[in-house]
């Protein structure tokens, strides 16, 4: 997990409570630094409750989800086509993730990261409007 990333998974928070609703077993979190799966045992007990409704703990989606993708990355973003690649010529950001235009003369457009998560958060943070800083 990236500082870049941690920075735009904040401001992704309520989007992703939004699509991604109750927690689940086989959710993940990150809480004081530390990543949390949440199992049977864990997202029953009182005191895994208490971390999940702290609002430091950030929900982690899975980069593609193969139970829902809809709780995944991936299958969050809207577009028609999506494409990830690497090895795209930028040195600190070898990751590329395109979304193709909803029309055929619509340009795809294109986000860059270290990571492919770096990469899909960007593009979720454009289409959601967030900006963030640094």
């Amino acid at each position: 997990m990236t500082e870049t990333e941690l920075k735009y998974l904040r401001v992704l928070q309520p989007f992703f409570k939004g699509k991604m609703g109750a927690w689940q077993v086989g959710d993940v979190c990150w809480h004081r630094g530390g990543i949390i799966h949440l199992t049977d045992r864990e997202i029953y007990s009182d005191s895994a409750q208490e971390i999940l409704a702290e609002p430091s703990t950030l929900r982690l989606p899975l980069p593609i989800d193969p139970v829902n993708p809809e709780r995944g990355l991936w299958g969050m973003v809207e577009g028609n086509g999506k494409h990830l690649s690497n090895h795209c010529g930028r040195e600190n950001d070898p990751f590329r993730f395109s979304i193709e235009g909803k029309e055929r003369w619509e340009e795809a457009k294109h986000f860059f990261g270290a990571t492919p998560s770096e990469a899909i958060l960007k593009a979720l943070c454009a289409q959601e409007g967030l900006e963030v800083e640094g």
